[in-house]
């Protein structure tokens, strides 16, 4: 890891340890927006995704954002910090403004939203469901079908038409459009591939922050059973709950390193192979991981009391947005498949690549 990762890691955790207390959390999944803690994290720049010295190109690099998109997991952070910046990134890629503030990212949508174009403009039609912090995002980019192209457009200014949240209380709101109309700024106008790269990114987010929290989750089972005496000693000397306990590191090693590996492969190409397998395989351990931490853990680890379920209600959340690992293992298979088994060598190993979602 690079000194830049190490000074963004360590002041993301120093900032979210401070303002993301547990009365911030239990706050917030009431429906208090953390103010603060928001301010806090914009203050010390950990809420912009453009690289102000840059001379080449506006964006940070994604593996400087990344060890704050895992911080927001291991702090359970109640805030759209990893949605704001990975909207700030496809807002930039698709040459559209961003307002300041909170933004979000439509998730998984199915089937996307038409757009089309009239006399009087742009038109938006269909559902935006389960989007992240909806309620309180400023903007939103919402891939969009227009004709044989997927494209991103920002909406803006409306109010949800369904409020609600996920297994973390995290809001997860709905709009329902009919003929919304669009102004010219508000849609990308240029040939990237920028709107099918919307689910991609998501799903890399998710990914990050479920080896964050897991890596937490982790620490919290192994410090629980070194503390927790049965019959005379503490339950981490007994056979079972180590193979248990080492089961689960193994779970989250392998989070860790899936997702490092598709931030290093989006860094060298566009990396769509390398993020479904690192949502695939995150999903996978964040349903194992949830299993064997509260077995160790026993009753305390299903009260409110004990911080826990932060965690492990996110990872619950987290492992089906952006794509489950069912949805992903179908996208590997189908890939795998169309390349054949002579081209599947080059078709992983390449420099190139564009990720581009079918269009019915």
């Amino acid at each position: 890891m690079s000194d830049i990762q190490d000074l963004v890691r360590d002041t993301a955790s120093r900032l979210f340890r401070d303002h993301c207390t547990r009365d911030v959390q239990d706050a917030a999944e009431r429906g208090t927006w953390p103010a603060a803690a928001w301010d806090a994290a914009w203050g010390a720049g950990l809420l912009s995704a453009l690289d102000p010295e840059a001379i080449d190109g506006p964006l940070l690099p994604l593996s400087v954002l990344a060890p704050v998109l895992e911080m927001t997991g291991v702090h359970a952070v109640p805030l759209p910090i990893g949605e704001t910046l990975l909207a700030q990134r496809l807002f930039t890629a698709a040459g559209l403004a961003f307002p300041d503030g909170p933004l979000s990212i439509a998730s998984g949508l199915d089937p996307l939203p038409d757009l089309s174009r009239t006399n009087n403009g742009w038109e938006l039609s269909g559902p935006v469901r389960r989007v992240p912090w909806g309620r309180y995002a400023q903007a939103i980019a919402v891939a969009a079908r227009y004709g044989e192209r997927i494209v991103l457009v920002r909406l803006e200014g409306l109010r949800p038409d369904t409020l609600d949240v996920n297994l973390a209380g995290e809001a997860r709101d709905s709009f329902e459009l009919t003929g919304h109309r669009l102004t010219d700024d508000t849609v990308q106008d240029n040939a990237a591939e920028v709107g099918s790269r919307l689910r991609f990114e998501g799903a890399l987010l998710r990914a990050l922050q479920i080896a964050g929290a897991l890596g937490r989750v982790l620490e919290q089972t192994v410090q629980y059973s070194l503390d927790r005496v049965q019959f005379g000693r503490p339950i981490a000397k007994f056979q079972a709950v180590q193979h248990q306990v080492a089961v689960l590191a193994g779970q989250s090693a392998a989070a860790v390193a899936a997702a490092a590996a598709a931030v290093t492969a989006v860094w060298a190409r566009t990396g769509g192979f390398e993020i479904a397998a690192a949502k695939l395989r995150a999903s996978e351990a964040a349903g194992v991981g949830c299993e064997i931490a509260h077995q160790v853990h026993g009753a305390i680890g299903i009260t409110h009391e004990y911080d826990l379920h932060l965690r492990t209600r996110r990872l619950l959340s987290w492992r089906d947005e952006f794509g489950s690992e069912t949805e992903w293992a179908y996208w590997i298979g189908e890939r795998v498949r169309t390349v054949g088994g002579d081209g599947l060598w080059n078709y992983i190993q390449s420099p190139y690549e564009v990720v581009r979602e079918p269009v019915a």
